[in-house]
């Protein structure tokens, strides 16, 4: 999986941050926002003050909300469900 995200991270408009975590080198974390991201990111003024987590699995979107209900901000994928793995992806946002 880390692979397949690195080559997209190469291939893309969507800001990707990917690095490896801990002593095992298959644990990874990845913090991305997509160009429709950006767009909330720039034209509401929600999207600075309330931000929702919806944790599924290895992915973790964070949302804000809207008059037209959920927006997507970023989303964090990791290899693992580690406090260690949600901490270093939400330090890309902040």
């Amino acid at each position: 999986m880390y692979s397949a995200i690195t080559k997209y991270a190469e291939s893309t408009d969507s800001e990707i941050q990917l690095r490896q975590i801990g002593n095992n080198s298959s644990d990874f974390v990845c913090a991305a926002v997509m160009p429709v991201m950006k767009r909330v990111h720039a034209s509401l003024k929600q999207a600075a003050e309330t931000v929702f987590c919806d944790a599924t699995s290895h992915l973790t979107v964070l949302l804000c909300g809207s008059p037209i209900g959920a927006l997507p901000l970023g989303a964090i994928v990791s290899s693992n469900h580690s406090e260690t793995a949600f901490t270093e992806g939400a330090r890309y946002f902040l």
